[in-house]
């Protein structure tokens, strides 16, 4: 990835931003600093922070009217729109601000989850084929620096077929009356994180089962078949400390294994087997093992002013953007965080729907 800070690049993707709430300002326009992006206009309902957000991070205009923006858009050479909009009454409200934007013949980023149900998707699908538009979902899990490497992995012959994997993540499963409602499970917002992990390294998911602890915090487990004939299991840790590590992924392959543990430590297992060649079972002196098969850790040092210890970097905020410039300039759907794979991982919040302790097959996309 070639990274400039933004004014030593000589073209820029021209975009306005709709939504001035804390996420924005925290870890979405802080990260156009090292991307190809000039910032033109803000818009939000409140008229003194999007007043503010222009001021702070050089636009022309504020707007408090997102159809005005839309409409000023062609005058101004904005050629995409950014969307960081939130939930309102517990519902993604991106449809039709995705829609509107794609009509007017803008490129749309937009933050997850982009709907609560998949005909949503399907609607924003169908106008970004009608419309020709660059449409990418704010899947921060799939650029994950960790996790990209991880896949490099595992795609390795080396690594073989990937056979299984299991994570955690402090998810809640929501009780079953809650879950008849799902538009507005709060499911949706966390299930996106390790779901796009999940399939970033597996791939499609072909069916679910999961169940729910007594005990009534929502923790409980989730075990996925994938269509690749992987198996895993999704451990919903909910009710464990908050000081704890937040989630840790490990994937098995053909006698190798790869870990990420909490974004930052990635270890790779190499094939191997501990202490040396000849040595029998009782005979073992050391478990060490031949150097050329020990295994691989990869962290962060923090010490040092780099770019990879940045939030924007660590968490994939830079990356994804740095895609969705990419794709734009390109005239390409994202290889990652499109419409595609946003209506597979809501298919996958709306199996949901189902009992405890029933399979649930998922809706198959084409490619």
């Amino acid at each position: 990835m070639d990274i400039r800070f933004r004014h030593e690049y000589d073209r820029r993707l021209r975009v306005a931003l709709a939504g001035c709430g804390g996420h924005a300002y925290r870890n979405i326009l802080p990260a156009l600093n090292y991307l190809p992006v000039e910032l033109v206009a803000t818009c939000d309902l409140d008229e003194a922070r999007a007043n503010a957000y222009a001021r702070t991070f050089g636009a022309e205009r504020a707007f408090m009217d997102y159809h005005q923006l839309l409409g000023w858009a062609p005058e101004a050479g904005i050629e995409a729109v950014l969307l960081v909009l939130g939930f309102r009454d517990g519902l993604p409200q991106y449809r039709d601000f995705a829609i509107g934007a794609m009509e007017q013949g803008l490129h749309v980023w937009m933050e997850k989850p982009p709907a609560s149900t998949a005909v949503e998707v399907e609607q924003m699908l169908a106008a970004q084929r009608a419309t020709g538009r660059t449409v990418q979902v704010g899947y921060k899990h799939y650029f994950f620096p960790a996790l990209v490497k991880a896949r490099e992995l595992i795609e390795t012959a080396e690594f073989g077929p990937v056979t299984s994997m299991n994570c955690t993540y402090p998810l809640r499963i929501a009780a079953a009356a809650q879950r008849h409602d799902p538009p507005k499970q709060p499911i949706n917002l966390d299930l996106c994180h390790p779901a796009s992990a999940i399939h970033l390294l597996l791939g499609d998911v072909e069916s679910i089962w999961f169940d729910r602890a007594s005990s009534g915090n929502g923790g409980g487990i989730i075990a996925l078949r994938f269509v690749s004939g992987a198996v895993g299991v999704l451990h919903c840790t909910t009710g464990k400390s908050g000081t704890s590590a937040n989630e840790r992924f490990e994937v098995i392959g053909s006698g190798a294994s790869v870990v990420v543990d909490n974004v930052t430590k990635l270890t790779y297992y190499r094939p191997g087997k501990r202490g040396r060649l000849g040595d029998g079972y009782g005979r073992t002196p050391d478990f060490f093992g031949p150097d050329t098969q020990a295994p691989i850790h990869w962290e962060p040092e923090f010490n040092l002013g780099q770019l990879y210890n940045m939030t924007s970097f660590l968490q994939g905020y830079v990356q994804e953007l740095s895609h969705f410039v990419e794709c734009v300039w390109q005239g390409r759907q994202p290889q990652h965080a499109g419409l595609r794979d946003a209506l597979h991982l809501t298919h996958l919040y709306e199996a949901f729907r189902a009992d405890e302790r029933t399979v649930v097959a998922l809706p198959q996309i084409a490619p």
